[in-house]
């Protein structure tokens, strides 16, 4: 019973036939006009005969709706859901119905059996040859202009060049491959050169994130290349580029389309997309402020051993915390460098279905196994080598000084170091002594310097005492001669100080008190900041002082790393 949806009413219709009684084919014996409504216009001129039956016509025909047209090629689930109207030329055969030319489909659509819809704007099909049996679809080129398709990604989904392939081979038959003889010559079922897709758009869902996530995908042009289904495997090249959202993407894909095993390989990149794609996904997870930052994304996958093996990088942005307190804050600072960016490396490999785990998941995964590794030690994450601060986050001085030991220069350039290579990052500098080493060596540095002092003015009070004693011995020599002469004797008594040995001052006790230690303490801080605001000039609101002095078995200062992020209140 015929299909009354697939009818066409034709208002003026004629047709021309002689000769058809001959044996043999007569040149253009046949001819038909056709006109319907809404435009609808056939036309035809070839040969016919009726025993036995068969025909050639060349013919030319517009605005022929979809349905009715196709119906006489194929019962195909594919060509009969096509909604629009068809447009074209060429040579037309029956009863074996084959077809060579050129079609054109303008502003139609098309139903697929998960029931969603894929629309274009313009499809024309370039040096079409189709023949029903056996089955044979060759075109030389398809131009699909403003595609529109939905795309939604579950977790029993395959990649989206699994997806197309699983697409043809439900769609259209493929040649015997396990039969194959090196010397048989069998037509490829299925023969297209080439598509091209013109400025498409593809409507975006992940269902694997929570809550779901979805984005446009515009401006979408590109190619593919042979696609074959015969006896031989070719491989398929695919190269598109787009936009997601407003952030340019390329894709580029290879492989077996009619394979029955996963092959193939394919490659992406995007460029500069906002965090803010993800913020309702990112913010119940993260405390990451999405309002800010930016990511791209370069991944290589392919099949291997039934599995897809995939590996690659994204590179972070301009990424902030919510506040600085917030998990994430000191973990991005030290992840982040001068350029206020990062990288992470991706690597994985998963069986089917390749789709159950979201890259969004793996990516924060490993995002959070840096916060981890953060709070186990910061070192751990900076960008260059200091492990060595690792479990050694003080800056040592000599024990009752305020010079810096050997180590305690080490540790001080590593600091700076770090500093200039992390501009997010800011120190708390603690002054610290040693309440048992710096209170010894302080007070024998006192000792020292008090023998010193008391050795150096003895010397010179001894030198000042037996100056006097010379001098006064040599006043009283002088008059007792000069009175000897006069007959006269002189008795005097000798100053105490003369006739006894010379006195020396004694040292004074040297007692190192608690505030004596803490001004070191002190001392040592601001001589760790003066250098890293002086020598490294480094902003001094990224070097606090901690005004608390901590006792403890440490001669030094103490650093404790903060985030600094200087569009985030402190």
């Amino acid at each position: 019973m015929t299909d009354k949806s697939s009818q066409i009413l034709f208002p003026d219709f004629s047709i021309k036939a002689t000769d058809l009684d001959r044996k043999k084919a007569v040149k253009n014996n046949f001819s038909l006009s056709a006109k319907g409504k809404a435009g609808i216009r056939l036309s035809g001129k070839g040969s016919i005969r009726l025993t036995p039956f068969n025909g050639l016509m060349k013919t030319e025909f517009d605005r022929v709706p979809a349905k009715s047209l196709f119906s006489w090629f194929s019962k195909s689930p594919l060509l009969t859901t096509i909604q629009g109207q068809i447009s074209g030329k060429g040579t037309f055969t029956f009863p074996g119905i084959a077809f060579t030319g050129t079609l054109q489909a303008d502003k139609g659509s098309l139903s697929l059996r998960d029931n969603q819809t894929i629309s274009w704007t313009g499809n024309v099909l370039h040096g079409m040859n189709y023949t029903a049996r056996p089955f044979h679809l060759g075109i030389a080129l398809v131009e699909l202009q403003s595609l529109s398709l939905p795309w939604t990604i579950t977790n029993n989904d395959d990649t989206a060049l699994e997806n197309f392939s699983a697409f043809l081979q439900s769609y259209f038959p493929m040649a015997d491959r396990t039969h194959r003889s090196k010397n048989s010559v069998t037509l490829s079922p299925v023969d297209i050169q080439e598509i091209v897709i013109l400025n498409g758009q593809i409507a975006l869902t992940d269902t694997r994130t929570n809550p779901p996530w979805s984005a446009s995908i515009s401006k979408l042009n590109g190619q593919i290349k042979n696609i074959h289904s015969g006896m031989a495997p070719v491989i398929s090249q695919l190269q598109f580029s787009g936009k997601l959202d407003d952030s340019p993407f390329t894709v580029e894909a290879q492989g077996d389309l009619f394979s029955p095993e996963r092959n193939g390989s394919f490659s992406f990149s995007l460029d500069d997309h906002p965090l803010a794609s993800f913020h309702h996904q990112i913010s119940q997870v993260l405390d990451v402020n999405t309002g800010k930052g930016d990511f791209g994304l370069e991944i290589n996958s392919y099949w291997e051993e039934s599995q897809l093996s995939s590996s690659g990088k994204i590179h972070f942005s301009k990424i902030e915390p919510i506040s600085p307190i917030a998990d994430s804050a000191l973990t991005l600072a030290l992840l982040e460098g001068t350029d206020n960016s990062f990288s992470m490396d991706l690597s994985f490999s998963e069986p089917r279905p390749v789709a159950a785990t979201s890259l969004f998941e793996r990516i924060l995964v490993q995002f959070q196994k840096f916060v981890v590794k953060g709070s186990v030690s910061p070192f751990l994450l900076a960008q260059g080598d200091f492990t060595d601060l690792i479990d050694n986050e003080m800056i040592e001085f000599i024990p009752g000084e305020f010079m810096l030991s050997d180590q305690g220069r080490n540790n001080l350039s590593k600091y700076g170091a770090l500093m200039i290579n992390h501009p997010n990052i800011r120190l708390v500098l603690s002054g610290n002594y040693d309440e048992k080493t710096d209170r010894a060596a302080m007070k024998k540095q006192m000792e020292e310097i008090e023998s010193k002092r008391v050795n150096t003015e003895n010397k010179e009070k001894f030198a000042e005492w037996k100056r006097q004693k010379e001098a006064y011995y040599k006043a009283l020599e002088l008059k007792q001669k000069k009175l000897t002469l006069e007959g006269k004797i002189i008795e005097q008594d000798i100053p105490p100080k003369f006739l006894q040995e010379f006195v020396p001052i004694q040292p004074q006790t040297i007692q190192v008190d608690q505030a004596m230690l803490e001004e070191l303490a002190q001392k040592r801080a601001e001589i760790v900041q003066k250098h890293l605001t002086s020598q490294l000039q480094l902003k001094s609101e990224r070097i606090q002082l901690d005004k608390n002095r901590q006792a403890g078995t440490a001669c030094g200062v103490s650093v404790t790393l903060k985030p600094y992020f200087q569009t985030i209140p402190q």
